[in-house]
């Protein structure tokens, strides 16, 4: 079946299945793509496949702009398909499900001010007849060790945290948790409430629900389940909490989670390999510290806690 055909009727029947965002794919194992930066005088590469589709055959996409698109028999896609820049081939995969290509770009023929494009991959699953549509990807045109400029954020912060909430380059979830911060000195800290989501497709940020408290110098991580753990940090008036919540992606909402057995701002998280996060010190007071500097760093600690997050419960390390 020429390459074509084959994506137009995978993507017709794409349009049945159960959706999540769009640009993160169906929500149908386990279609992937990854990329790197197209920099001039090196070589663009792509990596995809699917795990669960060994000697498979899918469809890299690319178009020069994004959807949503809602077009006859195809249904929504990501991709703008209108776009004077589309383009579909077929790709065969190996053993393991993956395959991968290299394209050179030479100075000359491709220069940084080039407008970027994007693309994704979908493949038939081995395991079903059903097609699985990864996330799609934002292919930029740059100098090598250059600077690509971004969309501003909404707010000025500064000790804030930003969390992406994939777990690796092959997670279909693309976007970064931008939440709190400090405005003002670090001595005079006004710390922040509110958050942002960046978007690295469109290079812009969007606001979020505000936390239940304004934090800055507290911690973030990424939970295993995708949720975003926040801990801690200077809140009004310099005072350090204990208080925690959970960034939900799937509702955007921030939720209340269990408060740690110390106030801790500056600390550190650490993911442990069976799920739980290990909090370690941290100051435990920001009052006056225009005042008296020293006497707040004299609050650091070394006293360490542990959060289950399935039990959602900290317990002394």
């Amino acid at each position: 079946m020429d390459s074509k055909l084959l994506a137009i009727a995978a993507l017709g029947l794409v349009s049945v299945l159960p959706a999540q965002n769009i640009y993160h794919g169906n929500g149908v194992p386990s279609a992937y793509i990854v990329n790197t930066s197209a920099v001039v005088d090196q070589e663009l590469r792509f990596d995809l496949g699917s795990t669960s589709a060994p000697f498979g055959v899918g469809a890299i996409t690319l178009s020069g702009g994004l959807g949503p698109t809602t077009a006859p028999f195809i249904g929504p896609m990501g991709l703008d398909i209108f776009s004077p820049f589309f383009f579909i081939t077929t790709i065969f995969l190996d053993a393991t499900g993956d395959s991968g290509f290299l394209i050179p770009l030479p100075p000359g023929v491709v220069n940084a001010s080039m407008a970027p494009f994007y693309a994704d991959f979908l493949t038939l699953e081995s395991s079903a007849p059903t097609f699985s549509v990864s996330k799609t990807v934002r292919v930029e045109f740059a100098n090598a060790l250059g600077w690509e400029p971004v969309g501003d954020l909404l707010s000025g912060r500064q000790r804030h945290t930003a969390t992406p909430l994939g777990s690796n380059p092959r997670d279909n979830v693309t976007q970064v948790l931008i939440a709190g911060g400090l405005t003002g000195s670090i001595v005079i800290p006004a710390p922040l409430q509110s958050a942002e989501l960046y978007d690295p497709l469109t290079r812009t940020v969007s606001a979020l629900p505000d936390m239940s408290l304004p934090r800055g110098g507290h911690r973030a991580i990424r939970l295993p389940d995708g949720r975003v753990l926040m801990s801690g940090g200077v809140t009004a008036g310099g005072v350090v909490t204990e208080t925690c919540e959970v960034f939900d992606p799937a509702s955007q909402q921030f939720v209340a989670a269990a408060s740690m057995n110390s106030r801790r701002a500056g600390h550190e998280l650490t993911l442990l390999n069976d799920g739980r996060v290990l909090a370690t010190g941290g100051f435990s007071d920001w009052q006056n510290a225009a005042v008296n500097f020293i006497q707040v760093l004299n609050t650091s600690q070394n006293t360490t806690e542990i959060f289950d997050p399935n039990s959602n419960t900290w317990t002394p390390g």
